[in-house]
């Protein structure tokens, strides 16, 4: 971002310019690996400072940079085996100047775990057990229309896993059926007011699902002739309120 492309190179993230065709800078702090690579996208827009990775030394880091140099870094610890997958989702406040910032990481520990940055403050809120299956990705977004956070994690046993945080948890909503193999790729995005989920799998299909809001089912009427298309439907609290989504 900003002109600068950040990937993994064996311990270290590496900052490329693809303009001078050279690299501008080198992130050393992991002691393994490094598996995943991302920027943190500001909400206004602007060009990005900061970008965590997470490594087969069990932590993630989170770096921040000015002009390509680095300025500070955390690290976050917690599990127990490698970091295979992460996202980040910036949560600005019109109140304060700072960004607030959720984290979802998977590991191969099999298990997900949601971390908080607030000011410099980080700590992990939760860590969500996968069972004896792996999660290969995670993508984290915010319900249409509100400020509650949903979290997709697809991996090794062919579902998609949908939590949405409520009361400072994540929960889980939908189980989303259809990939045939592991799932190797989810990623959020937004178009026209509406949540779309696109998933990658091994079995050499890629499937685009939609979220949106709806109004709370009706009862059954006895029309048995009438075809609709299925929904999964489900109801999350927010800001005191009631809020109906299907996808």
């Amino acid at each position: 971002r900003g002109g600068l492309v950040a990937f993994g190179s064996c311990r270290s993230v590496v900052l490329y310019d693809p303009q001078k065709r050279k690299v501008v800078g080198t992130l050393n702090g992991h002691t393994e690996r490094v598996n995943c690579v991302q920027w943190i996208h500001r909400n206004d827009g602007s060009q990005e400072t900061e970008l965590i990775s997470g490594g087969s030394d069990r932590c993630l880091i989170l770096w921040e940079i000015r002009s390509g140099k680095l300025v500070n870094y955390i690290r976050l610890e917690g599990h127990t085996e490698a970091v295979c997958a992460l996202d980040v989702l910036s949560l600005e406040h019109q109140s304060s100047a700072e960004s607030n910032l959720l984290i979802a990481s998977a590991g191969s520990d099999s298990t997900i775990r949601i971390w908080s940055r607030c000011g410099t403050e980080v700590k992990c809120l939760q860590a969500l057990q996968s069972g004896k299956g792996f999660v290969l990705d995670v993508s984290l977004s915010l319900l249409p229309g509100s400020d509650v956070p949903i979290l997709a994690c697809g991996g090794d046993n062919c579902g998609i896993y949908l939590y949405t945080q409520q009361d400072g948890q994540f929960q889980k909503q939908l189980v989303l059926q259809g990939h045939e193999d592991w799932i190797r790729g989810v990623e959020w995005a937004v178009c026209d007011g509406d949540l779309f989920l696109a998933s990658c799998a091994q079995d050499c299909l890629i499937r685009i699902w939609k979220l949106q809001a709806t109004l709370p089912p009706l009862l059954e009427t006895g029309e048995e002739d009438v075809i609709r298309l299925k929904e999964n439907i489900f109801t999350v609290n927010d800001n005191g309120g009631k809020c109906v989504f299907c996808m």
